[in-house]
């Protein structure tokens, strides 16, 4: 049986806000304004290291998405 993960989209957070406030962030800001690192950030999408349910939230808040909007399962 194939394990399952889950990744972090975030050019659909980058989107998302984009659309909120007319100009998209880089990584780097939206890490900032989550508290993380932005190499946390490219950890998410290559699935080194599963973001806290804390930043979940955070980006869900940030982007204005339901967190299933920028989840995406992964099969391995």
């Amino acid at each position: 049986m194939k394990k399952q993960k889950y990744i972090i989209n975030i050019e659909i957070v980058q989107t998302a806000i984009e659309k909120r406030t007319g100009k998209r962030p880089q990584k780097k800001e939206i890490a900032e304004k989550i508290g993380v690192s932005a190499q946390s950030v490219s950890n998410w999408r290559h699935i080194s290291v599963p973001p806290i349910i804390e930043t979940l939230v955070k980006l869900s808040e940030i982007s204005g998405l339901s967190i299933n909007n920028f989840i995406t399962r992964k099969n391995e």
